[in-house]
């Protein structure tokens, strides 16, 4: 089977955007290998529009001219057989080409192999068992390598997956590597699992280091941080680049898909209660129009009270209506804290119940569960209680 390179890079496309805004991409060439197995990983050096890419059938890396993509031209092909098995992944920074390449038996450590844009070799270096892919910081400081350590057939051989580091901020030819596994989290096993984190490995008694297998790697914009995707483990190692340290292991969670394609209905509560009831009218300024419940901030399905046709849910009103903070500067006399003006100095803080009919999209009302203190009888407010800290309550009266 012949097998061509289909990649946005070297499958090469044009993009049109119509009036509409709608993008359409166009088919304006294709590099064919003749090989089965090739160009299985690519990356684009814009500097010197060329593409570069790896296969594994012949463990080689291509270079492949595309700065006439009408026309892609067979740079130069380099045999990395003398660096080991084959190659899984490669990227370009700037000048720098990086290939990551296993070794002859997979669980032994790997390498990463420097040569500059035009395909000479410039030094290697060694990593993890089994590099499946590798990716520059945006400063190009650092090269970051996903070791995935995978274990052979039969498991009498299981390596530790990790993440090797690579510095290169004075040069490749000085690289220095530093490898983190997952060592510290072997006695955190069963607290790994119980989170979501598949551990599973050779009928479960592979440990933490042994299990997580590393695959692939992103880098945030500003350098800071790496996110790792174990993608067997079902989980998200998350390094900070400053200490190179793992400050997290985060499962991924579960979705079953046996249960259908989802489905969103929308309730707009404005639209269905017509006649919202009336807290109070302020008095000020001669009288002002009611102020009707609402403000809902926080939203509780019951799922106890709720049955096929109705939902029954909780949430509960802003503290109050109130007005924008008037700020103590701008009081006369100075006030202690920042003033917030209430429009219904005597509303009492509440609960509001209400229930949906699924049927027809009726909401109603149960009446509000009013709040009161430790007490039972001391109305809660949403007024400011603490002396020195909260803002002041005052209320609107006529000048």
């Amino acid at each position: 089977m012949k097998r061509s390179i289909f990649s946005s890079i070297l499958a090469i496309f044009y993009c049109v955007i119509s009036s509409a805004q709608v993008q359409e991409l166009l088919h304006l060439s294709s590099y064919q290998t003749d090989m089965e197995d090739a160009a299985e990983t690519v990356a684009y050096s814009s500097f010197k529009k060329r593409a570069y890419f790896t296969s594994s059938s012949d463990n080689s890396l291509s270079i492949l001219d595309i700065s006439n993509p009408v026309t892609p031209v067979l740079v130069q092909k380099i045999d990395l057989s003398p660096y080991g098995a084959g190659p899984n992944s490669v990227a370009v920074f700037e000048s720098l080409v990086a290939v990551a390449v296993e070794a002859e038996v997979k669980q032994d450590n790997g390498m990463v192999v420097f040569f500059d844009t035009d395909g000479t070799f410039l030094t290697s270096v060694v990593c993890g068992a089994l590099p499946d892919m590798l990716t520059f910081t945006p400063d190009g400081t650092k090269v970051l390598v996903a070791n995935e350590g995978e274990p052979n057939d039969a498991y009498t051989n299981d390596p530790e997956g990790s993440i090797s580091i690579i510095d290169i901020s004075q040069g490749v030819a000085t690289a220095s590597t530093t490898t983190i596994n997952f060592e510290v989290f072997n006695n955190k096993k069963a607290a790994l699992q119980n989170k979501g984190v598949r551990i599973f490995g050779n009928s479960n008694t592979a440990t933490v280091a042994q299990d997580l297998e590393p695959e692939f790697i992103t880098v945030t914009p500003d350098g800071s941080r790496a996110y790792v995707n174990c993608q067997e483990n079902n989980a998200l190692v998350v390094i900070d680049l400053s200490t190179n340290e793992i400050l997290d292991i985060l499962p991924l969670g579960y979705k079953n898909h046996l249960l259908g394609t989802p489905s969103v209905t929308s309730y707009v509560l404005n639209q269905e209660i017509e006649d919202w009831p009336v807290l109070g009218t302020p008095v000020y300024d001669n009288g002002q129009p009611e102020v009707l419940l609402g403000g809902f901030s926080g939203l509780y399905y019951d799922a106890s009270e709720s049955t096929d046709s109705e939902m029954v849910f909780y949430t509960v009103p802003d503290r109050g209506p109130n007005d924008s903070t008037i700020s103590k500067s701008e009081t006369t006399p100075p006030a202690p804290q920042n003033l917030r003006p209430f429009k219904l100095p005597d509303y009492q803080g509440r609960i509001v119940k209400f229930t949906i009919n699924t049927s027809t999209g009726e909401v109603s009302l149960a009446p509000d569960i009013l709040l009161f203190r430790k007490d039972g009888q001391t109305p809660i407010t949403g007024k400011g209680n603490i002396p020195g800290f909260d803002e002041v309550p005052v209320t609107y009266t006529d000048s």
